[in-house]
């Protein structure tokens, strides 16, 4: 092996073991948790437990993070948009709309 692989395959490990943004399962995931969390809490407090767990469920059947291809929406900036959804803004048993900038995370 030349020194020139070497190095290239040394600089290719480094920045592979640098690069901590989430796969797109890991994106996926993430924005469920926190848009079902978001949900959960725009609910009376008897019934938060189970809107989360039924939030978590659609997803799982309807878009599964595993199957993800990936994204190059940003999840910090959907978590952003999540947290500062205004719960009046959607009616009594529905969940808030999802984000614009979360399209894409879970499909």
């Amino acid at each position: 092996m030349g020194r020139g692989c070497r190095v290239l395959g040394l600089v290719l490990a480094l920045g592979a073991a640098c690069d901590d943004s989430p796969s797109a399962e890991g994106a996926c995931r993430s924005f469920v948790a926190s848009y079902c969390a978001k949900a959960a809490s725009c609910e009376e407090t008897t019934d938060r437990r189970k809107v989360e767990l039924d939030c978590t469920f659609y997803f799982e059947v309807n878009a599964p993070c595993e199957m993800q291809l990936g994204s190059s929406t940003s999840l910090e900036v959907c978590q952003r948009q999540i947290a500062a959804t205004d719960c009046s803004t959607s009616q009594p048993g529905y969940w808030p709309a999802i984000p614009a900038s979360c399209r894409g995370l879970a499909q």
